[in-house]
């Protein structure tokens, strides 16, 4: 099982590192409401409906990561993939600061390793209580866009409460690891509905399905 995953992304990681090599845009695959907004293989693999649905494990979804990053180091100038694992950062915003990699890189204490998860886990909290209201039923427009703003508040706050734990040296280093800002870049909101998939007979899948299994992917983050 786990080598056919490993070959699996291997080739799907090759195929996006050669594209953004190339310059082109990744391949697109899924099922959503227009093919322009289909999330590409690894968009996909990272959406917590899809992880769910295919029941991986936490070892399993480790070394899915390791994998990416390995195989797009290695298709990526040096200089390339220092930027993508800024724009990283970058997307995954506040959440970064409770990375256990993020955190040892910028030398966080036990202390700050606490502080930055409650203050994360408090925000992530909240935004799903507000993402609740957002799917309530017949929502008119203008209450949506209230509870989008309110999301943008409590996820800028956060982060902001996340740099206020930081020391000087530490914020430089925050710094270097974001980079400039990339404009226009945004995964979400998506919503993925989950089929029967290729072959399946009311397996893992299929009963995800038959459940009608929804989710939608949070703005920046992924994963």
């Amino acid at each position: 099982m786990r080598w056919q995953i490993k070959a699996v992304f291997v080739l799907v990681c090759g195929v996006v590192g050669l594209g953004l090599v190339m310059g082109e845009p990744p391949p697109q695959t899924g099922s959503t409401t227009t093919k322009k907004d289909a999330p590409d293989p690894i968009t996909l693999m990272r959406h917590p409906v899809v992880k769910n649905n295919l029941r991986l494990s936490r070892e399993q979804q480790d070394k899915v990561d390791e994998e990416l990053w390995s195989v797009l180091e290695k298709a990526l100038t040096p200089e390339q993939y220092a930027r993508l694992k800024q724009l990283d950062i970058q997307q995954r915003d506040y959440r970064a600061f409770v990375d256990a990699k993020v955190q040892d890189k910028l030398g966080l204490n036990g202390d700050q390793k606490d502080g930055m998860n409650v203050i994360v886990a408090d925000c992530d909290k909240e935004i799903a209580q507000l993402e609740v209201q957002y799917k309530t039923p017949g929502l008119d427009a203008a209450k949506k866009e209230a509870i989008l703003a309110a999301i943008k508040s409590r996820e800028t706050d956060t982060k902001n409460r996340c740099l206020e734990v930081l020391t000087d040296d530490q914020r430089r280093a925050w710094t270097d690891m974001y980079g400039d800002f990339l404009p226009g870049v945004n995964f979400g909101p998506l919503e993925i509905k989950i089929t029967t998939l290729p072959g399946d007979k009311g397996g893992i899948a299929g009963g995800a399905a038959k459940k009608g299994v929804a989710g939608g992917a949070k703005k920046k983050g992924g994963g």
